[in-house]
């Protein structure tokens, strides 16, 4: 009961259920998913009328933002070259053999470091 939530941590049980994923492959589904970073959210003002918040009514909202370009990672684009390893992410997959006929792979940096070429 209670004794034994405390006993473990005491957090009420509150685990994500891919742990024992990210413990053998490093992220659930094998570590393939690619990493995202998430910017800081943006606020805007904008004047409603409660009829409309009322109502449901929608709005478009015109945003611009700026985006790194995926070939060059705004470098240019001159002699840049994506490193044939890793195509460019900065991370290759390895493949170990952990026993016999038992295989693993791993997500290790790229020897490109920064996986470009010039």
């Amino acid at each position: 009961g209670e004794q034994g939530l405390k006993e473990q941590g005491g957090d009420g049980g509150h685990h994500d259920p891919f742990d024992i994923f990210n413990m053998f492959f490093g992220g659930a589904g094998g570590g393939r998913r690619e990493r995202t970073t998430k910017v800081k959210d943006k606020i805007f003002q904008m004047s409603v009328s409660l009829t409309d918040l009322y109502n449901g009514s929608a709005r478009k909202l015109k945003v611009s933002r700026k985006v790194k370009c995926a070939k060059c990672n705004a470098k240019g684009g001159k002699g840049v070259k994506m490193c044939e390893k890793c195509d460019g992410r900065g991370m290759s997959i390895k493949i170990v053999q952990i026993g016999p006929g038992i295989i693993t792979q791993q997500q290790v940096p790229c020897s490109c470091k920064t996986g470009e070429t010039y």
